[in-house]
């Protein structure tokens, strides 16, 4: 499995957590930007890893209230250009799909990330860098 620690990415298997009975990692501390209805936690949950504290940035309302229903325990966040992210340093894992309309082709403009809602990438790597 090629890693992604050249990156600054570790994979989970090379970053030394400890695993319980079942193989799963336990108490992660998760932040997820742009988190949508927390397709993330989900994904987690099905690999097997625990969630200690899960933090979502999530701006749409029926997405925020789907995660309330199917994760009362999740920590809203807010707007992700709102966020000090100085505030998040024990961050163990760092997930998210930042919005790709200004790739689209359906998008005439395609401004990549020049545009106004691709352009919310910046925000991950401002996470990652602060965390």
């Amino acid at each position: 499995m090629a890693s992604f620690a050249r990156y600054g990415f570790p994979l989970l298997a090379e970053s030394g957590r400890d695993r319980g009975s079942n193989g799963g990692f336990l108490n992660m501390k998760v932040l997820s930007l742009f988190d949508g209805m927390s397709c993330g936690r989900i994904a987690l949950e099905r690999v097997g890893i625990k969630v200690d504290k899960y933090y979502a940035s999530e701006i749409k309302p029926h997405a925020i209230q789907v995660t309330k229903e199917n994760y009362p325990d999740t920590v809203h966040i807010g707007d992700v250009t709102k966020i000090d992210f100085n505030e998040y340093k024990n961050i163990e894992l760092l997930i998210g799909g930042s919005p790709c309309q200004d790739f689209s082709r359906g998008n005439k403009e395609r401004l990549g990330l020049e545009g106004s809602k691709s352009s919310l990438f910046y925000k991950y790597l401002e996470a990652k860098k602060k965390g």
